[in-house]
This record gives C-alpha cells, sequence and structure tokens, in this order.
C-alpha cells in the first residue's frame, strides 16, 4: 500500500505514477493514463485543504458540495452555483441521480449516518460499521451518473476511528483532489466525534485510478512545482467539527437557510457568529465569501471578510484563491506562519523556463532529494563520512572536473547538469551529517546566520536537508558577485573540495576542522547551485531535460 503524510503528498505522487507508469487507454471519448487497483494509506486526513503551485484548487466548491452531501441533498439547483458543470452529470437537469448524500442520509429510509454511529457506540470493535453507496437495484442502468465511490467502512481501534473506502472509478484531479479526500475526511472527522474517538488513517482502494489527457499537462506542471511542503507544515491547521448527531440535522438546516440568504444579499457577515460550531461556522464563513464574489461586491469589502476568518487551512485557501485574480489588489493581512508558507508557494509557482534562480534551482534539487530519499533512506551514509559521504562528493568532483578541464563528453545518462545538481546535493547532504555529528561545530557555523533553527533539527536526512537549503539560499545571496561565469563556479568548487580532502585526509587543524567542513561544504553547494543557475541561462537543453527528470521521478 501507498502510505502519504496527507493527501496533497498522495495526489502528487499518484499524479507522478499515472504520468509514468499509466497505461494509455482511450475510454469513451478519451485517452486517459490509468493505474489499475490502486491502493492509498493517508495518515493524516485532517490535513485535506488543497494548496499548491498549478492546482489552482476552488475551497468553496469543495465545501459547498461537501455540505450539500452531509446533508442529505441531491438538487442541481444548490449545487451548480458552486460547480457549474454539475449539470453535465444530471439526467434530468434537476436532480444528481446517483448523489452521495441521499443515499447515504435517506437509503430506503435508512439514516447511515446514524446507523453507523449506533453500531460503532454499541460495540467499538465492530466490523460491521459499513455504508452502501452503490445501488444493484438502480444502478445498472444507462445514465451519466453512476457513482464512483461505492462503500466506506468505519473501525475503531485503540481508540481511533479508521476509514476504509472503495472507488470503481477516480479521477485524479477532478475526483480524488477535487472532492472526494475532502468530504470524506469531513465524515470521518464526524462519526469520530459522534463515536467518541479520534481520527485515524483513511484508506483507499481504487479499481482505477486516472488522469485525463487534457490534464496530462496540468499534472505534469503540478509535480515539477511542488515544493514538498504543505501549508500544515508551518503550524497551520483547521477547526474542528463539535455538533452532536441529535442537533446535526437542524444545524444542516440553519446552515442552507443562511446560504439562500446569501445569494440575495439578505444576511449580514456577523450572522453566522449563531453557529457554534466552529468548523460549520468556518464553512458556512467561506461561503458568505464567495457569495459576496459572484454578487460581485466591492473587493475591499469582500478583503474585510477575509481578513475577519480565524487563522487557519481554510483561510489560506482562501488567500491563494484571491492571489489568482488580476483584480485583487487589495490589501489581506497575512500572519507570520502564513507569511512563511506563501514564500515557499510563490517561490514554487514560478515558470521555471522563465526565471531560473538560486531558490528555484534548490526548489528543484529539494524535490530530487526528497523523491530519492524515499528509495534509498539513509543508505548515503551507511559507512561512514569517508568512505560514503564525502566519496560521493569526490566521484561528481571528479567527473565535472574531467569534463570541464578534458572536454570529456557527458554520457546519456548523465550530463554535466546532472552531475553539478548531485554534487549541490551531496554537499547539502554532508551538512546535514555534520551537524548530527559534530553539534558543536555546527552551532559555529550557525553562529553566522542571522536566521536559522536549533542544532538538532538540521540531522535528519529529509527535514534537516530542507532546513539545510534554507541557510543555503541565505548565504547565496550574499555571495552572488562571486559567481558571474561558469569558470568561476568551477574554481570556486574545486577550492573548497580541495581543502575538505586536504582535512580527512591529514586531520590538520583538529579543533577547527568540522566547523570548516560546515563553511567548505555550504560553498560548494552553493556554487554548485550558481553553477545551474548559469547553465539554465544559456538556455541549456540539458537543465530542461534534468528538470523534467525530476518532474517524473
Amino acid at each position: 500500500m501507498n502510505t502519504y503524510k496527507n493527501p496533497t503528498f498522495a495526489l502528487v505522487d499518484g499524479l507522478s505514477k499515472a504520468i509514468i507508469d499509466g497505461k494509455d487507454i482511450f475510454v469513451r471519448t478519451s485517452y486517459i493514463k490509468e493505474i489499475r487497483s490502486h491502493t492509498i494509506k493517508i495518515l493524516h486526513p485532517l490535513e485535506r485543504v488543497y494548496v499548491l503551485p498549478k492546482r489552482s484548487n476552488n475551497i468553496f466548491a469543495m465545501i459547498a458540495e461537501t455540505l450539500w452531501v452531509m446533508a442529505g441533498r441531491n438538487d442541481i439547483a444548490f449545487l451548480s452555483r458552486y460547480l457549474p458543470r454539475a449539470i453535465d452529470y444530471s439526467d434530468d437537469g434537476l436532480t444528481w441521480r446517483a448523489g452521495y448524500g441521499q443515499r447515504l442520509r435517506n437509503w430506503n429510509g435508512i439514516d447511515q449516518f446514524e446507523q453507523v454511529a449506533k453500531i460503532l457506540l454499541e460495540d467499538p470493535g465492530s466490523r460491521r460499521a459499513v455504508m452502501n453507496i452503490f445501488d444493484p437495484a438502480s444502478d445498472f442502468v444507462n445514465s451519466k451518473d453512476i457513482p464512483c465511490n461505492n462503500w466506506l467502512h468505519f473501525m475503531i481501534r485503540d481508540g481511533l476511528l479508521h476509514l476504509n473506502l472503495a472507488i470503481r472509478s477516480n479521477d485524479i484531479l477532478w475526483g480524488f483532489s477535487g472532492i472526494n479526500t475532502f468530504e470524506w475526511s469531513v465524515l470521518q472527522e464526524m462519526m469520530a466525534f459522534w463515536t467518541n474517538s479520534k481520527v485515524g488513517e483513511f484508506n483507499v482502494f481504487i479499481g482505477s485510478f486516472h488522469l485525463y489527457e487534457k490534464h496530462f499537462e496540468r499534472g505534469r506542471e503540478i509535480i515539477s512545482h511542488f515544493p514538498n511542503k504543505t501549508l500544515y507544515d508551518f503550524g497551520i491547521i483547521g477547526e474542528r467539527f463539535s455538533t452532536k448527531y441529535s442537533d446535526f440535522s437542524h444545524v444542516m438546516n440553519v446552515v442552507f437557510d443562511m446560504e439562500s440568504r446569501m445569494r440575495t444579499g439578505t444576511i449580514k457577515f456577523s450572522d453566522i457568529d449563531i453557529i457554534e460550531d466552529r468548523f460549520i461556522r468556518n464553512c458556512v464563513q467561506l461561503l458568505f465569501i464567495y457569495n459576496a464574489y459572484l454578487n460581485e461586491k466591492p473587493l475591499d469589502e469582500i478583503v474585510e471578510y477575509i481578513n475577519a476568518l480565524p487563522n487557519n487551512d481554510f483561510r489560506v485557501g482562501v488567500v491563494e484563491f484571491f492571489s489568482r485574480k488580476d483584480d485583487t489588489n487589495n490589501t489581506i493581512v497575512i500572519n507570520q506562519q502564513e507569511r512563511m508558507f506563501f514564500d515557499v508557494f510563490h517561490r514554487s509557482s514560478v515558470d521555471m523556463d522563465a526565471s531560473i534562480d538560486v531558490p528555484v534551482v534548490y526548489e528543484i534539487l529539494k524535490m530530487l532529494h526528497y523523491k530519492k530519499s524515499l528509495s534509498y533512506k539513509d543508505s548515503w551514509k551507511k559507512h561512514g563520512e569517508i568512505a560514503s559521504i564525502f566519496a560521493n562528493i569526490s566521484r561528481k568532483y571528479d567527473r565535472m572536473e574531467t569534463i570541464k578541464t578534458e572536454n570529456a563528453q557527458a554520457t546519456t545518462d548523465e550530463s554535466i547538469v546532472d552531475t553539478i545538481a548531485d554534487l549541490a546535493v551531496y554537499a547539502a547532504k554532508y551538512l546535514t551529517f555534520l551537524a548530527g555529528k559534530y553539534p558543536n561545530d555546527f552551532e559555529t557555523f550557525l553562529s553566522s546566520f542571522k536566521e536559522h533553527q536549533k542544532v538538532n533539527e538540521y540531522s535528519s536526512t529529509i527535514e534537516g536537508f530542507e532546513l539545510v537549503i534554507e541557510l543555503l539560499i541565505q548565504q547565496a545571496a550574499l555571495d552572488k558577485q562571486k559567481f558571474s561565469s561558469v569558470e568561476q563556479c568551477f574554481f570556486e568548487i574545486k577550492q573548497n573540495y580541495s581543502q575538505i580532502e586536504r582535512l580527512l585526509i591529514t586531520n590538520e587543524n583538529k579543533t577547527t576542522e568540522h566547523s570548516n567542513k560546515c563553511f567548505l561544504a555550504s560553498n560548494i553547494s552553493i556554487a554548485s547551485a550558481y553553477y545551474l543557475v548559469l547553465l539554465a541561462s544559456q538556455d541549456n537543453l540539458d537543465f530542461k531535460k534534468f528538470k523534467n527528470y525530476v518532474s517524473s521521478l
């Protein structure tokens, strides 16, 4: 089973798997890339909001459809305001014949929410807490609307409520990340609250996990611009659901009454405060903002509503949505956590073919390192500093020197860009080793930076590497004048490599060698990053191939 931290990581890896390994087949009117029998385990399903470059997600539509499902509705009149293409999947133009909400809340008079909660309250160890969506009695027909999500199974183990979901067919962009992970994580959270448990894993089996041809290029863009971080890595969280089942239907009636008045502008933003449930209140606040936008309210008024939102994941989704609007020139106040996230987000959003600089190069290298680390783990340092770590640096240095000084030809499987990129990565990885092995010396190295974390945070293979990269980007900005040509980059790499080699082989200056190695490794990585920038600025085909290779890993 493929295991992921949260839905965003599952999406990006799913796109990668589909594009690289998916089988090309023709279905109805278009080609798709398909992965059969795909399994997913999401460890933190409540990290449900997608805010990543090139995805252009509409958080308002996700919230509207989720509330619509949870309330048991299937009418197009409500949904189409937020999801205009909803009518394309309706047989009669009025309803979704197989709408999930109606089947979950009123299956021949049975509310499956109520029954599953009852089963698990009476027997927390039960394996019979199942909800069905596919109906053999009505779904073996020709229709625009045959349910794709078919079966939900809830299990409580060690106080955690796990959700297992079976899907016959799932479009990666419009289905999986467009609504399914969001809506079912909300149901999982609701059911956990109703059964006095906590949210556990979200496990999914998908018969056909696919990407449509019209989304191939967009999928590649999402992969290539993903910064390997989500908003949740910056301490941003969401509001939590807290409505008792006995009150749920009443609260949903209040929600939809408010929504109908939003369409006509006969409700105030402050009126929403009567909803006690913080999660539902937050959902309604977002519907209010979106209706104000659809009703063409002044943007400065909309910004006031955004600034009044609680600081959470929904707000980040809203800010990102409006940042895509060319006419939104108003000031949205963001806090430090949000600013840190958006710094990474916007840096990763840059069209890499149009603007290549050191931060962009390091974003690519972070992605390369992350993807390779999933396979190789800590093998890069298995045999120690000299036999493993420095040996890798030496191998790449020797190859670079041969290509540079002897005009040797690069091989088909490793261009000069590949070599320099690996050298930049290995030198940065070396710093994570030094942080763990010689913390006092690494502390000396850290003292030269205005902004840094505690020493121990730099020693892990993945998280530590990304923190090291932040240090290198800081230093690279100060060193820019040193690297105006490839020759200067080569000279800097050569000088610093020779000094590390001398320290390791002769053990000179034992009292300072470890901190010196930190500075020298840092210089090698930065010089290598600038080397890549210069190669890219020459419209080097090898750099473009390298970037595409990293995207497809």
